[in-house]
């Protein structure tokens, strides 16, 4: 309905998004007490562009309002996910032509270029995940499919793992607006793809969140962590594309359950391998990404 809309029909309509797909020919209404609705039929006057009902809570009361009101559109998937393709600058020859992987709920729009690199890495829309648990698992973890993508999704959930490498984003955090004009955070964008001006970076700094497997710029092979320090691992590489890359370790001993320090969860001869101290007065770390 257009009042789920919030206004944006014009701009929708413009972009070609949605399309007219009828009108409701009845309405649920509030009866006095706001918290009781009742269905009432509604009377369409086309020429006037108004329609009008029965109130149910007033006797003989009549209401008008406007037709647009109870207007229903259609959503155009495909022109939306053309838009995003072109939003996230995928290169015609890695478009997805079958873009459906899970009716209603996860598309593969195509593969992104990693910085001026020659990798890509595959990226995901996902909508609704809730409703279909099992199967979007089973779908990203097929080994057919390209490792360490990026997943997007309407809602995020910080205890939503996925496997075969790939990494959850909240599409809102890697979009910014400006008027009118919308673009990609591409140096977010690249920090989530490992990418940090070097051809050897989408190879050097990596992490499974389903097998736990992790390897920095540092590390002569990767290391994979269970239990606590699986779930600091994971907590830390989460925020890793974000502009402030550092956690309170009070705040991830409340996320997580781990130790009292790095040194409690990882070992006092080790944790430095994989996190700094940022600012010793605050309590900050980050994931090392320093050799």
């Amino acid at each position: 309905m257009s009042d789920q809309l919030k206004g944006c029909i014009e701009t929708f309509s413009q972009k070609k998004w949605i399309t007219p797909a009828g009108i409701l020919s009845s309405i649920w209404v509030p009866v006095r007490d706001l918290d009781v609705h009742e269905e009432v039929q509604v009377q369409i006057d086309e020429i006037a562009g108004v329609f009008t009902y029965k109130s149910p809570g007033v006797r003989n009361r009549t209401l008008t309002r406007p037709l647009s009101d109870i207007a229903v559109y259609s959503f155009n998937p495909d022109v939306w996910f053309d838009a995003l393709v072109d939003l996230f600058e995928i290169e015609p020859s890695k478009t997805e032509s079958q873009r459906q992987l899970i009716e209603n709920h996860l598309w593969h729009l195509g593969d992104l270029r990693i910085g001026n690199t020659n990798h890509q890495a595959p990226l995901y829309l996902a909508m609704r995940l809730e409703h279909c648990t099992a199967d979007w698992k089973r779908a990203l973890e097929d080994r057919r499919r390209d490792p360490r993508g990026i997943v997007l999704v309407d809602k995020f959930d910080d205890n939503m793992v996925v496997a075969n490498g790939h990494q959850v984003c909240w599409i809102e955090s890697l979009l910014k607006q400006n008027h009118s004009h919308v673009s990609v955070r591409r140096d977010m964008l690249d920090r989530m793809l490992g990418f940090d001006g070097t051809p050897q970076a989408t190879d050097s700094v990596w992490f499974n969140e389903s097998t736990g497997e992790l390897k920095l710029p540092h590390m002569e092979k990767s290391k994979s962590f269970k239990g606590k320090q699986l779930a600091v691992i994971r907590a830390f590489w989460r925020v890793r594309s974000e502009k402030f890359p550092a956690l309170k370790w009070e705040d991830v001993i409340e996320r997580t359950g781990c130790g009292k320090d790095p040194g409690s969860t990882f070992g006092y001869d080790k944790w430095s391998i994989y996190l700094e101290n940022v600012d010793p007065g605050a309590g900050m770390y980050e994931l090392r990404n320093k050799s």
